[in-house]
């Protein structure tokens, strides 16, 4: 009786093993290895104010895979900042599943001259409602003129 209970717990050992190495292996496989975060994010569509929140729960140099708080729709092209890492990102939603979401970062290196003219103009045309919004709000209680 022991030398079988001994054989269910190395045949259970072995399949263990062999899934962590076939998990290990898909990980090598990846373009940008995967880390498991957990960390709030906060994701804004383009021309809008106002970001939803969300949680990290994989992150890589391309990408971030993200659980949302709700089944509201996405935009194609997103910011994502995660304040306790001090990053901030242009990303474009690559899938979604539920409240799962990919987005694939958009960085400006090795990207087209007109790619980095987008992403540069789409980023000047949120400082400038910003700063609009700011000078509304300076208005509004007399500082500025």
């Amino acid at each position: 009786m022991i030398l079988a209970n001994e054989a269910r717990i190395a045949w259970a050992v072995q399949a263990d093993e062999a899934t962590q190495v076939r998990e290990d292996n898909a990980e090598e496989r990846r373009a940008a290895p995967r880390r498991r975060l957990l960390a709030r994010a906060i994701i804004t569509a383009e021309g809008v104010a106002h970001g939803i929140e969300v949680m990290v729960r994989d992150l890589s140099d391309k990408g971030a895979r993200i659980a949302l708080m709700s089944d509201l729709p996405l935009a194609e092209r997103l910011h994502i900042a995660i304040p306790d890492r001090g990053f901030e990102s242009p990303a474009r939603l690559v899938w979604r599943r539920d409240r799962n979401a990919g987005l694939r970062f958009e960085t400006l290196r090795g990207a087209s001259e007109a790619e980095r003219i987008d992403v540069l103009e789409s980023e000047l045309r949120k400082m400038r409602r910003q700063l609009n919004e700011i000078r509304s709000v300076l208005q509004q209680r007399g500082l500025i003129y």
